[in-house]
């Protein structure tokens, strides 16, 4: 186990004001959706395309945060020692979307160059990441959206008020809520962040209470995608429960008590509805089967020479139209390596709120690497920002633990920032 000293440094942090700003970035900005009104016409009758101004804006936010970095990146003095296998193919990925960015200026590009380069920052930055402030904002960002949604239910059923994805026909699961992201499929994978987040940080009544909050906004998601993939996380942690020596092995046992009282309640007293409601699923389901269609690809779109532009529902269908199967492997080798690394910190540090940050930033990574098999999370602001971020901590933190544990006591900050940056 490491000291607990070492999650006790206090240093002056910039990595943690710029990083907690993108971070509140990407959990905050669409807050302006079911505001305003404003997401996709096509799949909306009540919404308005959103503007160009709400587009755009995000990219010019995100890009004056990756400035400073790059202004807090040259008054260092970076080392051999940020040059490593993961900081080169982090940029590989970038350069091959720059690439096909130029080749046909898709804006999907601009979202995974301007998203990475935060995990290539963080590769490269002097200081760590206060893992006491993204605990911070994580919090905040969970009450609020569970305010929001609230809300959002509250105005549906009083005055009929319907979020992005939502049609009056009376039936509840033709109404999709989605947090305060307005958007469903997305958020349902940012839940899987909160699971164990709630798991460790409150006991008894209350993180039964979270519980049932949090599977509730995930239920009434109707993602398919997120509820398999969140669900399947929570019944492989029970599985893992009844064979380690935990004491705590019920929880994620009630989760899927939790988890299945609700779908055979549902399903005892509306059978006529759960077939409805699966074959209305069924036109989506065959558009996500025939994303997987590659017929038409040559060998240079293999290669990543020539990107090709057709919409897939899946991300690993997506990188390799658009970046050939070395990118595709990439993304997936440090998604991967990501998710083992968080679990090996989280195995050697002795702080609750450290091991709580990095259990869940595993669950996120894992979900959302199951759902892109799926779903094109990969070109997902929000998504992709926050995975991003998280790539780009576990690593620095695990190449603190591990590479260096001789000269732990060396290192700069952890859990706690400075007065400064708190406030």
């Amino acid at each position: 186990m490491l000291e607990k000293e070492f999650y006790k440094k206090k240093t002056s942090n910039r990595a943690t004001l710029l990083i907690g700003f993108a971070l509140i970035l990407f959990l905050f900005y669409y807050i302006y959706r079911y505001v305003l009104q404003m997401n996709d016409s096509g799949t909306s009758p009540t919404y308005a395309d959103t503007t160009f101004f709400w587009n755009a804006a995000k990219y010019f936010i995100l890009l004056a945060i990756l400035i400073f970095c790059f202004f807090d990146l040259i008054t260092e003095n970076i080392g051999k020692k940020h040059i490593t296998i993961f900081a080169f193919f982090i940029s590989f990925f970038i350069f091959q979307n720059l690439y096909a960015f130029l080749y046909n200026q898709s804006s999907d590009f601009v979202v995974v160059i301007l998203c990475l380069l935060l995990s290539l920052y963080l590769i490269f930055a002097k200081g760590m990441v206060s893992l006491n402030i993204i605990d911070k904002i994580f919090s905040f960002f969970m009450h609020f959206t569970i305010i929001y949604e609230v809300i959002q239910i509250i105005l549906y059923f009083a005055i009929g008020r319907l979020p992005a994805l939502g049609y009056d026909t009376g039936v509840i699961t033709d109404v999709r809520f989605g947090g305060a992201w307005d958007a469903p499929n997305e958020f349902s994978i940012l839940i899987a962040f909160y699971i164990p987040y709630v798991y460790f940080k409150y006991k008894g009544i209350k993180r039964a209470f979270y519980f049932v909050l949090l599977f509730a906004m995930l239920l009434l998601t109707w993602s398919l995608t997120g509820i398999a993939a969140v669900l399947g996380l929570c019944i492989f942690a029970a599985l893992i429960s009844l064979y380690s020596k935990t004491r705590n092995i019920f929880a994620p046992i009630l989760l899927i008590v939790y988890c299945l009282a609700v779908i055979g309640l549902i399903f005892v007293f509306n059978v006529g509805h759960i077939e409805e409601f699966l074959l209305g699923k069924l036109g989506s389901i065959n558009d996500h089967l025939n994303g997987w269609d590659l017929s038409g690809l040559s060998a240079l779109n293999f290669l990543g020479i020539i990107p090709d532009m057709e919409f897939s529902e899946t991300s690993f269908v997506l990188l390799l139209r658009r970046g050939g199967f070395l990118q595709v492997i990439v993304f997936y080798a440090i998604g991967i390596a990501s998710v083992f690394w968080s679990g090996l910190v989280a195995k050697s540090i002795d702080d609750a709120k450290a091991r709580r940050i990095f259990r869940s930033m595993q669950w996120y990574q894992i979900a959302f690497l199951l759902a892109s098999l799926n779903l094109p999370f990969v070109y997902s602001f929000s998504n992709l920002g926050i995975f991003a971020i998280f790539l780009g901590i576990i690593y620095r933190y695990y190449s603190a633990v591990f590479p260096q544990k001789k000269s732990l006591r060396n290192e700069t900050c952890l859990l706690k920032a400075p007065k400064n940056i708190i406030t």
